[in-house]
């Protein structure tokens, strides 16, 4: 399988009692979709997935592959500080219909290169899924390599990685590694025509959920040859990121949706909370932008 195209780093909804919220991802996941995503990815950061429990993950996962029922492709998040819970998980979503994985690389520990080697090589022997890597350095302090990417792809299940840094000559070096089996998506959505424009076969992103046309059109604008157009969307885009990361931008996101009319409850401890004034600011802000009079497909 090689996986392409814009895919959604879905927010996970809460109801008011800090629960998940199936009714609310049932919807986020329905609205993506018939805005011409290729897929969703759950679970991951911008999903809080490592604030979510077993039970929590695997419940979003059966939804997910419920409600995109065969019309996108669904990856999910596996990434865990134990390899054990990798391990589950993983072997969950190959159960409940996932078409692929994703995992960050072990954290906290200082694991050696041979030691995530081997963290991901129990989660590919829990299951046949394809098997997404993840390179978020600023998030989990290992940096993906080109060096260590190569001595990953002895890990059969390998399919590709999320590239979720500035690091765009790297990510160019991956894509010479195999090009004929690895997918690889843009991780940073302010740097996504870069990335597509030398070869990035996708991209994975938080505000994919605020703006899925735009990605969509910018991914088929680049893809067709028409750069000028899709650096006009870039172009828009980075107006609004640069307007949410003024904020702790996970909280500011989810906000931003639920001007949109997709509450999705606050964001769980220790992820911050936005304020009524930091709201109010917000919305004058991303007024000023045009944000509430472009159809974004959402």
């Amino acid at each position: 399988m090689h996986l392409k195209g814009i895919y959604p780093a879905l927010f996970t909804p809460y109801d008011e009692s800090g629960s998940l919220s199936e009714k609310m991802l049932r919807r986020i996941i329905a609205a993506q979709v018939a805005a011409g995503v290729d897929g969703i990815y759950l679970c991951g950061g911008t999903g809080e997935g490592l604030l979510l429990t077993a039970a929590e993950r695997k419940r979003a996962a059966e939804i997910a592959v419920q409600e995109a029922n065969g019309r996108v492709k669904v990856v999910v998040h596996v990434g865990s500080i134990a390899t054990g819970d990798c391990v589950e998980l993983a072997r969950h979503a190959e159960q409940v219909g996932v078409d692929a994985i994703s995992s960050v690389p072990p954290f906290y520990y200082g694991v050696s290169v041979d030691g995530i080697r081997q963290h991901y090589a129990q989660i590919a022997a829990a299951c046949k899924l394809p098997l997404i890597l993840y390179n978020i350095p600023t998030a989990v302090s290992v940096t993906v390599t080109p060096d260590m990417m190569a001595r990953f792809l002895d890990v059969p299940t390998v399919r590709g990685i999320k590239f979720s840094s500035y690091h765009l000559f790297h990510m160019w070096q991956i894509l010479q590694l195999d090009s004929g089996r690895l997918s690889v998506f843009s991780g940073n959505d302010e740097v996504m025509l870069g990335a597509l424009a030398m070869g990035a076969h996708g991209a994975i992103g938080l505000t994919v959920n605020l703006m899925p046309g735009l990605y969509r059109d910018l991914y088929r604008n680049v893809t067709s040859g028409d750069l000028a157009a899709g650096r006009c969307l870039q172009d828009y885009a980075n107006q609004v990121i640069a307007i949410l990361l003024r904020y702790p931008v996970i909280p500011a996101a989810k906000e931003a949706m639920r001007f949109k009319g997709y509450d999705c409850g606050a964001c769980r401890p220790p992820l911050e909370q936005l304020t009524a004034d930091q709201s109010a600011r917000l919305a004058a802000e991303l007024r000023e932008v045009g944000f509430w009079d472009r159809d974004f497909g959402l």
